[in-house]
């Protein structure tokens, strides 16, 4: 992880930080890239979603058929 410098007091810190550990200033973090990062997981998994109720109609209007064609001696 690539560290940071503090705004105050230029000294290294983790991204991570509230807070500088050595002066006590703030932070700001980036919080665009983490709604960013949310959205993303969102879609993906919306997708996902969508994958498998497509996926589970087919495979049941292949089974129904199947019945269908058992039923009817086909």
């Amino acid at each position: 992880m690539k560290l940071i410098n503090c705004p105050a007091c230029e000294k290294p810190i983790s991204p991570k930080a509230e807070s500088c550990p050595f002066c006590g200033h703030p932070v700001k973090r980036d919080v665009n890239r983490d709604v960013f990062a949310i959205k993303i997981i969102v879609i993906v998994l919306a997708l996902l979603a969508f994958g498998w109720v497509v996926y589970s109609v087919y495979e049941g209007q292949q089974n129904a058929d199947k019945a269908t064609q058992i039923l009817l001696g086909k």
